[in-house]
């Protein structure tokens, strides 16, 4: 896992195959700072008893963080993941929004997050746009977002079941 991110830290300072080749200074001092930081990414995002794994060994859920390593192994600021909790398990699903949450505050990064998993997206996001066939049918804070009528039919349904896990307080017999 720890190569996959030396890969990824690549595109930001190249030695060229002469130097690295010959194992010149510049290409040492490179590969040394690489290393330093591909530790520090693999310690921030807890993901050290996986250092010397194979990426095709880990869990969806973790090949899911390394995947985010790798994005803020480019130093980017804006993430734009879509569907990122798609096929994991409950489990990692749950530790999904934390981890987000950390990079947002630790890294002042924003996110952009397409995602159907409600208690998801309420629990992690500042704004909700929610959309139906191409058009946005609410807009706004997660609170009010959830309870919109709209959202509630669109994304819900009425399985009592899905409605209690989103998070919504009221049902649609109730409003």
């Amino acid at each position: 896992m720890s190569e996959t991110l030396l890969v990824a830290l690549e595109a930001k300072g190249r030695a060229g195959m002469v130097s690295t080749a010959l194992a010149l200074p510049r290409a040492r001092r490179l590969n040394k700072a690489a290393q330093a930081e591909v530790g520090e990414l693999v310690d921030f995002l807890g993901l050290g008893r996986y250092r010397d794994h194979f990426v095709s060994d880990l869990s969806t859920g973790t090949r899911r963080v390394v995947e985010l390593a790798g994005l803020l192994a480019l130093d980017a600021k804006v993430l734009c993941l879509d569907e990122p909790t798609a096929g994991l398990a409950q489990r990692e699903t749950e530790a999904f929004g934390p981890l987000i949450r950390t990079i947002q505050k630790e890294l002042s990064a924003s996110v952009l997050l397409v995602e159907h998993d409600m208690p998801l997206i309420m629990g992690i996001s500042d704004r909700v746009y929610c959309l139906e066939a191409g058009s946005i049918i609410a807009e706004g804070p997660p609170a009010a977002v959830r309870d919109d009528p709209k959202v509630v039919a669109s994304y819900l349904g009425t399985d009592e079941r899905a409605i209690v896990r989103s998070g919504r307080t009221r049902t649609p017999a109730s409003t």
